[in-house]
């Protein structure tokens, strides 16, 4: 079977275990690449320890180990002290990681809106490296293959938000959490704003978001007025953006206009991705500490 067929017949809830004889059908360095992207954007920390394990005992094509080593480069001790969070898929765009062993009610959950990439801006193992297993819980929104924007829905799902965090909130139970907060990266981030509303969360957190181009549609403008009318208490909203990126910027300064709360531009970054330089200079953990609290 060729290495692209198979990687289509694997799921988002396939163990890692299941990606090595995968990996020794990829051929060519775009068969690779596929792959280690998927694999990116799906597996927690203690994932990778089992590739880097199965690296070490078993045959593992050579392209694999530099991608592996590329990953502990990017995120340093994911590989020595991996934080406890295991995968479960919801749905095929709808990923939810957690530590079973602690109880939600001492625990916050995030709820994240992935961008076009399907990803918060980093490999999810990177950004979850990030977080205390202990105290956060991360349920990923991801756009499908259409990738329609998060006011249509999520694909698998339902082609309407409020009904995807209906669903998100039944297949969880997320009212047993201590507070939940949202955030979402790029094409993402507006509607973590969106999703603090409508869930009564504690924040939301846009990074590098706008406006959507086309319009909300009348059943989520209608039930985001409603909840902004009668909501008991408003979410408080950040917005993230690289200091040194124009676009972001304006981009920002335009939600927080409409939406009230802070502007956190980040210094000495001028590219979209702000997370990445953050996590280069070893400062996204306490960022993401600041932000999400």
């Amino acid at each position: 079977m060729a290495a692209r067929e198979a990687l289509s017949m694997l799921t988002t809830s396939s163990p890692a275990s299941d990606y090595l004889p995968l990996a020794l059908e990829c051929r060519t360095q775009n068969q690779f690449n596929r792959l280690h992207i998927h694999l990116e954007n799906i597996l927690a920390p203690r994932e990778f320890v089992l590739l880097a394990d199965l690296a070490r005992r078993q045959q593992f094509p050579e392209r694999s180990r530099n991608w592996l080593e590329k990953i502990g480069g990017l995120s340093p001790g994911i590989f020595d002290k991996p934080q406890a969070f295991s995968r479960r898929a919801l749905s095929e765009n709808v990923l939810f990681y957690q530590d079973d062993e602690r109880a939600p009610a001492t625990k916050t959950l995030l709820v994240g809106f992935a961008g076009d990439a399907r990803r918060l801006m980093l490999p999810i193992a990177a950004f979850l490296q990030c977080l205390d297993a202990r105290e956060w819980d991360l349920v990923l929104l991801r756009k499908g293959p259409n990738k329609w924007p998060f006011s249509r829905g999520v694909e698998g799902v339902s082609r309407h938000l409020p009904s995807v965090l209906n669903f998100v909130k039944t297949s969880i139970a997320a009212g047993r959490y201590r507070r939940i907060v949202s955030l979402g990266t790029s094409g993402g981030g507006f509607y973590a704003i969106v999703a603090a509303i409508l869930l009564d969360g504690a924040s939301g957190v846009s990074i590098g978001g706008a406006a959507p181009k086309t319009s909300l549609g009348f059943r989520l403008r209608w039930q985001l007025a409603y909840h902004r009318a009668f909501a008991e208490r408003e979410p408080a909203f950040k917005f993230v953006y690289s200091a040194g990126h124009d676009v972001d910027r304006r981009a920002a300064t335009a939600l927080q206009a409409a939406f009230g709360g802070k502007l956190r531009p980040v210094a000495g970054v001028t590219e979209h991705n702000a997370l990445a330089p953050l996590l280069a200079r070893g400062e996204l953990a306490e960022f993401l500490n600041d932000i999400l609290s």
